[in-house]
């Protein structure tokens, strides 16, 4: 009796352990992003971005454990971002809905698949970012921008190796989301002498 207490007592103990013990935490560092397409001229921006994912595990790593991120993503699409944006010459404001500029970033999706093949191994990542861009409390244009890659992976694709792929990923998106064609118009419109902080 004593002993199918133990055995019990230790079934509970394996089941109350952390489900997500295993699983493979991405360290985000987004490279830095182009901008040749803006010129800020000192503008003003009220720049946001928000973590809009509905499903919080990227995918699975060769080995089946969840690929998840160890930090948030929305602070750090944030700082590449502003960092950017500052770089291109605009001032950022803290973010309001009636700002004369504001730009409002969803991330709707950070998503990572890996696949064992015959001869090498492969890996995709993509990502969506949904862009709101509005004046004076007015939406002007919401933007949706995605970008996707195909990568070679060995077995055990390391933990560094999948955190550089899923950094270049974000900053392939918001690099793109500068360059778009609508954002850089509406950015060039930016009205003089907007409040700074």
């Amino acid at each position: 009796m004593k002993l199918s207490w133990m055995v019990l007592a230790i079934g509970l103990i394996f089941a109350a352990s952390p489900a997500d013990a295993s699983d493979m935490r991405l360290e985000l560092t987004i490279p830095e992003v182009n901008v040749e397409s803006l010129q800020g001229n000192n503008n003003t921006v009220a720049l946001w971005v928000e973590d809009g994912r509905q499903e919080r595990i990227l995918g699975k790593n060769l080995q089946g454990d969840n690929v998840v991120l160890s930090k948030d993503v929305a602070a750090a699409v944030m700082g590449s971002l502003s960092s950017a944006l500052r770089s291109a010459g605009f001032r950022l404001e803290p973010y309001r809905a009636d700002a004369p500029v504001a730009m409002l970033i969803n991330i709707q999706s950070l998503t990572f698949a890996a696949e064992k093949n015959m001869i090498t191994n492969s890996a995709s990542l993509s990502c969506k970012l949904l862009a709101t861009l509005s004046r004076n409390g007015t939406m002007v244009k919401e933007r949706t921008i995605g970008t996707s890659g195909e990568y070679t992976l060995t077995l055990w694709a390391s933990k560094k190796k999948i955190s550089e792929l899923a950094s270049e990923t974000l900053g392939d998106t918001v690099s793109a989301l500068l360059q778009d064609a609508d954002t850089v118009a509406f950015l060039k419109e930016t009205p003089q002498g907007a409040p700074t902080q």
